[in-house]
């Protein structure tokens, strides 16, 4: 794969470095009711594909804990916040 091919697949990607995501354990949790998921920041795209055009992996930050993971593309769920969402405080 070309140079700027690998951009292109990248900037067509759901997510970026720097977003907020809901990590699933697998890409069927995402469709179901399943509470098997953690929240986390993506700090990298990591273009690892090799075989045919799996996933790209990203480098994510779990909020809680701080740990850094690879994880599938396709397990991630980007959190959208509006940019006119009300402040509150506790």
């Amino acid at each position: 794969m070309t140079s700027a091919a690998k951009q292109k697949r990248l900037l067509a990607l759901p997510v970026q470095a720097g977003d907020v995501v809901i990590v699933w354990a697998t890409q069927e949790a995402k469709s179901t009711q399943s509470k098997d998921w953690w929240m986390g920041e993506v700090l990298r795209v990591e273009d690892l594909s090799m075989d045919g055009d799996p996933s790209p992996l990203l480098q994510v930050a779990d909020v809680d804990t701080g740990m850094v993971c690879l994880v599938e593309c396709a397990q991630v769920q980007r959190v959208r916040i509006p940019i006119h969402a009300p402040i509150t405080t506790s």
